[in-house]
């Protein structure tokens, strides 16, 4: 076992944030022109995607390739593909699409008390982060991610590889068992036997006796598989090749912009790579600007956004924005004392906190998520839970701000989730929140700098310290 790194001592690459005007508000992005835009929805104007607000007002809406309905049907953290066009700050979206990646059981999970980790349905393993939007509001009572009972039917859209390895930006709860419905599931194709007319999608296998594949389909062609589920099989009652059958978003000559991971590294040099990101090839090389890190950060996992133009199948990437590392983001719970949406501000924990037009906003106390931003919190009365990391210029950048039902009676109930960033005596300070662990039923707990922790307390504004009652330390 090893402790977490102290992410203060290494200096964080984080991205670089330019203003937008006088909202408070920060972009990045943008294509520049007419093309395709594809990332998760943060926010609601009309719609925030990759740091943009655009106009749907006259946008074809196109769900599960069906076209039809408007932009209510849009959920915070779904991924989308916008045909459009945009500055960086705000755009107009012609078309709007959404496709889950799939819609399957539950088979296994492992997820920590804060509700991240891992989960396998539908053949693929799923990864849950912070910024993972999380809805249950088909169930009769709220139940954490971490309850769900296997079996439980989820639809999941997120970030793939193809290969069966999924970032989740939004997972829903569709039933709490299964009852032979169909389910849905898309992925690269592996292992096609024509003999026994099988083949696999990550690792779930799929059952095709029933019906006719369509030309072309060989193994490594993306598709889309419809059935039933038994055991570990899904006789599939429908097989369609998807998005021309391979992971390559946009054609050649247009300009694209993607969010994602980087899922592989083809090759590299010192100022050069070609890697994939959700699968799609992306060149990057002396001529591509980022705006913070090099070509060296470009790791397996890295999240980050990286336009350009296409050429053949690749994206030759003319900028890179990194993202912030699952690792490097922190958290802090409570009652805000102030919300300040002119400066794209909140105070928590005695701590200003800056949104961007980027941050999450997600709202557990109500089904209309659409209107739920900055503005809709009530200081002093909304418990809110803000996912974060320090930015270059010191200032505490939110990822994701969730409204919730406070877990205590007691309005100073505040949770911290972070380094040490400072120890002394029998106070610690951790997101630059000091924090009282005197308590006698916390003896034995001795933090050291650069220790990941997790402390529940009662915080008071007056003297800006939480007098923790809960602690852990989180040893991997």
């Amino acid at each position: 076992m090893k402790k977490l790194f102290n992410p203060l001592a290494l200096g964080l690459s984080m991205l670089i944030l330019t203003s937008c005007g006088g909202s408070g508000l920060i972009a990045e992005g943008g294509i520049g022109g007419t093309g395709i835009v594809m990332g998760r929805v943060s926010g609601f104007g009309s719609l925030f995607v990759n740091g943009v607000e655009f106009d749907t007002s006259n946008s074809t809406f196109i769900y599960e390739g069906e076209t039809g309905g408007d932009q209510s049907g849009i959920r915070v953290g779904m991924v989308v593909r916008i045909t459009g066009e945009d500055d960086g700050v705000t755009g107009v979206a012609e078309i709007v699409e959404y496709a889950s990646l799939f819609e399957g059981t539950l088979t296994s999970k492992t997820i920590a008390s804060n509700e991240t980790g891992i989960l396998v349905a539908m053949g693929q393993n799923v990864t849950v982060d912070a910024d993972t939007v999380y809805d249950d509001s088909v169930l009769p009572t709220a139940t954490p991610l971490s309850q769900l009972p296997l079996g439980t039917v989820i639809e999941v859209s997120g970030f793939s590889d193809g290969n069966g390895n999924v970032l989740a930006t939004r997972i829903e709860v569709k039933a709490l068992s299964y009852g032979g419905e169909t389910l849905d599931v898309k992925a690269l194709v592996s292992s096609l036997d024509t003999t026994n007319k099988t083949f696999t999608l990550g690792s779930l296998s799929i059952d095709y006796s029933a019906i006719a594949l369509p030309d072309g389909i060989v193994d490594g062609i993306y598709v889309e598989a419809k059935g039933t589920l038994q055991g570990d099989t899904l006789f599939a009652s429908d097989v369609q090749i998807e998005d021309g059958g391979d992971l390559v978003i946009a054609a050649d000559g247009e300009e694209a912009e993607l969010e994602g991971l980087v899922t592989g590294t083809l090759t590299a040099t010192a100022d050069s790579a070609l890697i994939t990101v959700n699968g799609q090839q992306v060149l990057v090389d002396a001529n591509t600007q980022f705006e913070s890190g090099d070509v060296s950060n470009l790791t397996i996992g890295q999240p980050l956004e990286v336009s350009g133009v296409m050429d053949g199948s690749t994206l030759v990437a003319a900028s890179v924005v990194l993202k912030v590392s699952e690792g490097l983001k922190e958290e802090l719970e409570g009652i805000p004392s102030n919300v300040d949406p002119t400066a794209g501000t909140l105070t928590l924990l005695n701590q200003t906190i800056r949104v961007s037009t980027s941050t999450i906003f997600e709202d557990d106390l109500s089904e209309d998520s659409q209107t739920f931003n900055l503005s809709s919190l009530t200081p002093g009365v909304d418990y809110i839970s803000v996912d974060l990391y320090q930015a270059t210029d010191g200032v505490l950048q939110a990822t994701k701000v969730e409204r919730d039902e406070n877990p205590s009676e007691d309005p100073g109930f505040a949770e911290v989730e972070g380094y040490v960033q400072a120890v002394d005596n029998t106070q610690i300070t951790a997101v630059n929140v000091t924090i009282d662990i005197s308590d006698p039923s916390l003896s034995g707990f001795s933090p050291i700098d650069g220790d990941r922790v997790e402390i529940f307390g009662l915080f008071d504004s007056a003297s800006g310290i939480l007098q923790a009652t809960s602690v852990s330390i989180d040893i991997d």
